[in-house]
């Protein structure tokens, strides 16, 4: 069976439990691409749970939608974005926003974590795979978290495990973090 079966199948639920997604949860998949966290994460979170898909490419987006229509899955929504930094969506709706294998292709990182922070829940946790922070950004790992936290976000949690990475199951870091609190939210 292919790494993006199993994926599918089963070690997408054990990752979501170990990260700490819950049932009826709303989630951003921030680049979701073809769907290989958004489609068992719609699963995983039920069906009073949604997945919002978001990405520039409008074809991959176009599968995406085929494969769920294919799938009989009602809970994720489709969002296009184009090239700016912008999450057309409202504020304070997602408990958690996945940013898998992207960050390294984000200009304006302050930008985004200013649209992702407005998105998030008071609690709400930023998941963030950094594959390419060494050869693409010139960042060590403890770079990464330091550039997130300088924006309003702070480390919660620091994981090494199994994760997929272009339809191949690898053992990498994934980052968690929750928003700084507000003077007013205290």
């Amino acid at each position: 069976m292919a790494d993006i079966d199993i994926w599918m199948k089963e070690k997408s639920y054990d990752f979501f439990e170990e990260i700490g997604i819950k049932k009826d949860y709303f989630i951003l998949d921030f680049g979701c691409r073809h769907g290989s966290y958004t489609i068992p994460a719609a699963r995983f979170v039920g069906d009073k749970g949604f997945v919002y898909a978001l990405d520039k490419n409008k074809d991959v987006l176009d599968e995406l939608i085929k494969n769920i229509k294919n799938n009989d899955i009602r809970n994720i929504l489709r969002v296009d974005v184009t090239d700016k930094i912008d999450i057309p969506l409202s504020n304070n709706i997602f408990d958690i926003v996945f940013l898998f294998d992207v960050f390294h292709l984000i200009d304006d990182k302050k930008i985004l974590l200013d649209e992702i922070k407005r998105v998030l829940k008071k609690n709400g946790r930023l998941i963030l795979y950094p594959r390419h922070h060494k050869e693409q950004m010139n960042l060590d790992l403890s770079d990464v978290i330091c550039l997130v936290e300088e924006n309003d976000f702070l480390l919660d949690k620091k994981m090494f495990t199994t994760l997929l990475h272009d339809d191949d199951i690898v053992m990498d870091n994934v980052l968690i973090f929750k928003k700084k609190m507000e003077k007013y939210d205290r």
